[in-house]
Parts: structure tokens; C-alpha cells; sequence
């Protein structure tokens, strides 16, 4: 099972307003597609919640991850998202 991850933060405009989307694209691969694209669309994986709307880490669910078409002209900016890091507790030594 593949552990997927939000590697990538979109700032979109959609409907005069500028809302965050997560992406498991990275930071890299995002850049080139968006600056060596001749496309207007793009097609990413993003995070949703179970009831459709935006997902965001501190929402307290796990993101559902979907496909969607976004325009490149909607992407205004997009930041990279440091790699979890996994903490494991043993507890106390025997």
C-alpha cells in the first residue's frame, strides 16, 4: 500500500476568492509542469474531505485523494510542504 502524502500547497483563485488546495504532486514536478506546459490545464491529485469540500491538515479526517483539472491561470502561487516526520514510542524499556 502506497502512502500518499501532501507534498505541495496550491494557492488557487476561484470565484475572487483565494483558497488553499494540497497536492501529492512535489514541489519540482509541479514547477516544470506548470512552466514547460503549453497546456492550460493541468491535472493534479488533490486532497478532499469525505463530504467534498477542501481538505486541510487540521480538519481531523484523512484527505480523500481525487483528480482534478485545474486551470493553470487559476494557480497563483504554491509552496512546498515539509516531509512528515514519524516519532515511535516504545515505552518504557523492559
Amino acid at each position: 500500500m502506497e502512502l500518499k502524502i501532501a507534498r505541495t500547497q496550491i494557492y488557487l483563485e476561484l470565484t475572487g476568492k483565494t483558497l488553499p488546495m494540497y497536492t501529492t504532486e512535489s514541489f519540482d514536478d509541479l514547477y516544470n509542469e506548470l512552466h514547460n506546459s503549453k497546456s492550460t490545464n493541468i491535472i493534479l491529485e488533490v486532497a478532499r474531505t469525505k463530504d467534498d469540500r477542501l481538505w486541510y491538515p487540521s480538519c481531523g479526517e484523512k484527505p480523500t485523494w481525487v483528480a482534478a483539472s485545474l486551470s493553470t491561470d487559476s494557480i497563483k502561487n504554491f509552496v512546498e510542504i515539509n516531509e512528515p516526520r514519524v516519532s515511535v514510542d516504545y515505552g518504557e524499556p523492559c
